[in-house]
């Protein structure tokens, strides 16, 4: 009895681990290509680009935009 309640526990921390960890995929998935188009946005500003650093960030807020709100619709499971 006592190891059938050990496991029991061990399953329902397993499976909120598990939970936790998609619902942090999704928010990395969601913020990777954004975030990798600022840095280089960014790098171009510290060089003086100012104007592919001003399309650069255009584009990662855009696509941050079109991540979150696809998400849903692209990776049902």
């Amino acid at each position: 009895m006592q190891k059938n309640l050990e496991k029991q526990k061990i399953f329902r921390i397993l499976s909120y681990i598990n939970k936790k960890l998609k619902i942090m995929r999704k928010y990395i998935r969601a913020l990777e290509i954004p975030f990798y188009l600022f840095v280089i946005a960014f790098a171009c500003l510290e060089r003086g680009n100012t104007g592919i650093a001003i399309i650069l960030m255009i584009i990662s807020i855009g696509r941050l935009i079109v991540n979150v709100t696809l998400d849903e619709f692209i990776y049902k499971r």
